[in-house]
C-alpha cells in the first residue's frame, strides 16, 4: 500500500475514532491518548506522528463533530450570512449541545496556551470579519476589543454557568433565556440582534 494513502488513511482513522469517543463520553477527562490509539487500533505513538500532540488531533476530531452536527442540523456552513445573531446562537448551541467536545476544544487551548491554530480564534475570525460589515465606522482595534469581549463571554457562560446564574440571572442551558442574554449582549456591543429562528 502506498505510504502516503496508509498515512491519510490512519490520521483519518485517528479523527473518527476520536470524534466517536468525544461525542460517547460524559466528561472530557474520559478522553486519553491512551484511549484513543487502543480503540483506533494503533501504536502508542500514532497520535504524535500524525498530529503532533494530542491538542491538534482533539481540534481535528472537534471540528469534524461541528461538521457533523450542523449538516444533521441542515445547516450549511455560512447559511446564516452575516446576521451576527444566528451565527452567534448556533455557535453557542453546539457548545451547550456538545459539551465535552466543547471543553476539549478549550482544554485543548489551554494546554498549549492560546498557542498555535485552535477553533476559538478561527471563529473570532470569522466574527471579526462580521463586525466589520456591521459597524464599518468602527476602527480595527474597537472591533477586536468588541469580538474580544463577546468571546469572553461566551467562555464563561460555558465554563461557568453557575456564575452566569449569580451574576446574570440566567441559566445559560436554558435555550431561550440564553438566546435573550447573548441578544442583550450583542446590543452592548453596538448591534442590533435580529431575533429571527437560527
Amino acid at each position: 500500500m502506498n505510504t502516503r494513502i496508509q498515512t491519510e488513511g490512519t490520521k483519518q482513522l485517528l479523527i473518527e475514532t476520536a470524534a466517536r469517543l468525544i461525542k460517547a463520553a460524559q466528561s472530557s477527562s474520559e478522553i486519553t491518548i491512551r484511549k484513543i490509539n487502543a480503540e483506533a487500533g494503533v501504536n502508542l505513538n500514532a497520535v504524535n506522528y500524525h498530529f503532533g500532540s494530542k491538542e491538534n488531533l482533539i481540534r481535528e476530531a472537534v471540528r469534524a463533530i461541528i461538521g457533523e452536527y450542523f449538516h444533521g442540523r441542515k445547516l450549511r456552513p455560512g447559511s446564516a450570512g452575516t446576521d451576527i445573531y444566528a451565527n452567534l446562537t448556533r455557535v453557542c448551541d453546539f457548545l451547550f449541545d456538545r459539551p465535552v467536545a466543547a471543553r476539549l476544544a478549550l482544554e485543548a487551548e489551554l494546554g498549549v496556551m492560546g498557542k498555535g491554530a485552535s477553533l476559538t480564534t478561527e471563529t473570532m475570525d470569522a466574527f471579526l470579519g462580521l463586525f466589520r460589515l456591521a459597524l464599518p465606522t468602527q476602527d480595527e482595534p474597537e472591533l477586536r476589543r468588541r469580538v474580544w469581549i463577546l468571546f469572553s463571554t461566551v467562555h464563561q457562560l460555558v465554563l461557568r454557568p453557575d456564575g452566569c446564574i449569580e451574576w446574570l440571572g440566567v441559566d445559560p442551558s436554558d435555550k431561550g433565556s440564553r438566546d435573550v442574554l447573548l441578544a442583550r449582549l450583542l446590543e452592548t456591543l453596538g448591534l442590533t440582534a435580529r431575533r429571527e429562528r437560527s
